[in-house]
């Protein structure tokens, strides 16, 4: 569960004159051999088979640059480790890239968050009182829904110095596996590491070249100093619960358990992947999210002891009755939808599109999954606030446009065209 603090970074903006966003198209490598998948009912036919001759254009980034001293100069990482596979997005006005997941890279090719959804995807029978259970708590909860640019990513290379970081989770076999997994994190910026903003503190490390990622919960410092993988002295860090993947790049979108200590990975409730659903600076520059997004639902509106797998793996809903909502449940918006219609996500179609604008397409053309629960309805992105960027993106245009003041009045949005696309419930 969440109890997020306000982020206030996105309601003091100066908006000046509206930059372009480049994106940088290299031509990546050819897709793999085919790939046949078990296809859900409601995603697009024609997106579940790739060939050999297939190429991934137009969904990859390279990571922002990493500061660490011991780093690669930044042209030799993009020609060492990226070249032929990604593609980048940058502002003329800096040679700054950001994070764009892409499938077959970061995870398997036909996971289930990067597959377009068909117009005609099933709808679950209990759709609409799902719907009008989200409206309500909405109404009752708040007056304004906020999307607060509070995650960090850190994109690493595969020459960050690592450290050990302790694990102070129950003991037992999950909690030993746990502690192997974060015995050597590219952890960067030790002495200025910065977490999300709430209760949670939570961050992803992502060490992109090796398809290995952390994500950890309640990140925080232990006080203590430590040795890192170069023989200086860091300060000792410490997660409550997390996750470690060794193969993003087959990860189906989702955190598996492990079969012999039955370790339940993930810092979320769902057990999905941050990154899976993350909103990136990426996302946002280049005006598209290729992906479904995620959302946090008001808490005692999630229903307990089951949720949709897949993707979700679990839960921490607390409620009883199919009028609550299962974590991992996936929203989405008409395909056939006048966005133009709502103060939120109208769009004068020469502008930047809002983030909220971005956030209905995306709902409307991938879904929005119910990762966790909390003290209002909140969307997250990927933060700038963080010692990953030189200067906060944010503050800049035009993604200070893009963000705007960061919150919508609940009834500018359109909440109440929302369905409920059909679910696979599992059980405790």
């Amino acid at each position: 569960m969440h109890t997020k603090r306000r982020n206030s970074l996105a309601l003091h903006r100066e908006h000046g004159g509206v930059g372009q966003v480049a994106v940088l198209a290299h031509e990546p490598h050819a897709g793999v051999a085919t790939e046949e998948v078990a296809r859900a009912p409601f995603y697009a036919s024609h997106h579940f088979t790739k060939t050999a001759t297939t190429k991934m254009t137009s969904k990859a980034l390279v990571s922002a640059d990493d500061r660490d001293p011991t780093a690669m100069p930044k042209f030799m990482r993009s020609l060492v480790m990226w070249l032929g596979m990604l593609l980048s997005v940058t502002t003329p006005a800096s040679s700054q890239t950001y994070f764009v997941q892409q499938p077959g890279i970061d995870f398997k090719t036909m996971a289930w968050h990067t597959q377009p959804l068909a117009d005609d995807a099933p709808i679950d029978p209990n759709s609409a009182i799902m719907v009008q259970t989200l409206v309500m708590a909405l109404h009752a909860s708040q007056t304004t829904v906020y999307s607060f640019s509070d995650m960090p990513v850190y994109i690493v290379p595969a020459n960050q110095p690592t450290v050990r970081v302790v694990t102070a989770c129950d003991p037992g076999p999950p909690c030993d596996l746990l502690q192997q997994q974060f015995n050597a994190v590219p952890m960067p910026y030790p002495n200025r590491f910065v977490t999300q903003g709430g209760s949670d503190h939570e961050a992803v490390i992502y060490r992109r070249h090796t398809h290995e990622m952390w994500e950890g919960w309640l990140w925080q410092r232990t006080g203590r100093m430590t040795t890192n993988s170069l023989g200086r002295r860091v300060p000792e860090w410490q997660v409550t619960w997390g996750g470690y993947a060794a193969h993003m790049r087959t990860n189906p979108g989702w955190w598996r358990t492990d079969p012999v200590t039955g370790q339940k990975p993930g810092m979320v409730a769902t057990g999905i992947p941050w990154i899976a659903f993350a909103v990136t600076i990426g996302d946002l520059l280049q005006q598209h999210i290729d992906h479904a997004i995620g959302i946090i639902i008001p808490v005692h509106y999630a229903r307990a002891g089951t949720w949709n797998q897949p993707p979700a793996q679990r839960t921490d809903g607390v409620e009883f009755g199919d009028q609550y909502i299962p974590e991992g449940a996936i929203f989405r918006l008409p395909p056939d939808i006048d966005l133009d219609a709502y103060p939120a996500t109208a769009w004068d179609g020469v502008s930047p599109k809002s983030v909220f604008r971005l956030y209905a397409e995306a709902m409307r053309d991938y879904g929005c999954v119910v990762y966790d629960q909390g003290g209002t309805a909140i969307f997250m992105s990927e933060a700038g606030a963080t010692p990953h960027y030189p200067v906060d993106p944010y503050t800049t245009e035009p993604l200070a446009t893009i963000q705007g003041a960061g919150d919508i009045a609940v009834d500018d949005f359109p909440w109440s065209q929302l369905q409920v696309l059909q679910m696979n419930l599992a059980r405790e």
